[in-house]
């Protein structure tokens, strides 16, 4: 296998691989541009077929890993190498590693969820919440700044991960996907003429993904982001397209995601750290450091 740089990638032809093997927009070239510090890709002798590796480099170690809002990497072909190959391969390249892989893994399990037309069946709490938010209007049209404002003051004191660095992030991946070509849709929340918030999706391959939202406390507690997820998963049905909810493994989020009547994907978790002991030494000395400053 040859690990190339995502400069020296022709990325148009990358992307008809990802879209021809039926892969999800985590490998798009547009998307690992967006969240990743660096990203490469391990092909096969041919480079017919391979798989995006996200990387940071910390203190001159490459670190494979998974960025903000990227669930996981993902073999593109239909010749994949075996799980064991793979991950002796990435561990040539990547000394470090703290990432997720589509592949079952029975010692480190992820997952997400997913809803087909014929499975949607809402359960008593989607029901009850939905007749509370009777009184919202959903408006399809792009708000970027005010969806991202609110998103950085509605979760950035609940989430750890929503803080500046990766709300720039989550805007340039929606920069991205508007000016490549990739099809971005913003949901937006409104009652008499008031916007209350948004959901951002993103199409491709016979899916849609939701990527993120939010919306303000009262419309939240009123049903907002029930009317909001209804709505998202009629436009996907209408279009014959599996809803993906992006899944989470906070436990309140998941149970959202499965009161629709979507079922439960797994992935694989990969863990190794083979890099020097002074490598290892500092990051301890960091790590210590750093909870002691906060």
């Amino acid at each position: 296998m040859e690990l190339v740089l995502s400069q020296h990638i022709d990325k148009k032809q990358w992307d008809q691989l990802v879209e021809r093997s039926g892969g999800t927009v985590f490998s798009l070239s547009a998307y690992l541009d967006a969240t990743a510090d660096n990203w490469a890709v391990l092909y096969n002798a041919d480079r017919s077929e391979g798989i995006a590796c996200p990387f940071s480099v910390k203190l001159g170690i490459r670190v494979l890993y998974a960025p903000f809002f990227h669930r996981y990497t993902e073999w593109l072909g239909n010749n994949p190498p075996s799980e064991e190959e793979l991950i002796k391969e990435l561990k040539i390249h990547f000394p470090v590693a703290d990432a997720q892989l589509k592949w079952e893994n029975e010692n480190h399990t992820r997952h997400h969820q997913v809803l087909t037309r014929e499975g949607y069946k809402p359960n008593q709490q989607v029901k009850r919440m939905l007749k509370k938010a009777t009184g919202f209007e959903v408006v399809e049209q792009h708000k970027k700044p005010i969806l991202a404002a609110l998103l950085k003051s509605e979760l950035s004191h609940r989430i750890a991960a929503i803080d500046d660095h990766s709300l720039g992030l989550l805007e340039n991946l929606v920069d991205a996907f508007n000016s490549r070509g990739g099809e971005l849709l913003q949901l937006n929340l409104e009652s008499n003429g008031e916007w209350l918030g948004g959901i951002w999706l993103l199409v491709f391959n016979n899916r849609v993904l939701y990527l993120k939202g939010t919306v303000t406390k009262e419309a939240k507690e009123n049903g907002g982001m029930y009317r909001l997820m209804e709505h998202a998963l009629k436009l996907a049905f209408d279009r014959d397209l599996l809803f993906d909810f992006g899944g989470s493994n906070v436990e309140g989020v998941r149970r959202f995601n499965l009161n629709w009547g979507s079922s439960d994907v797994t992935y694989g978790h990969l863990e190794w750290n083979n890099a020097p002991l002074w490598w290892k030494t500092l990051k301890s000395l960091r790590k210590k450091w750093s909870k002691r400053s906060s």
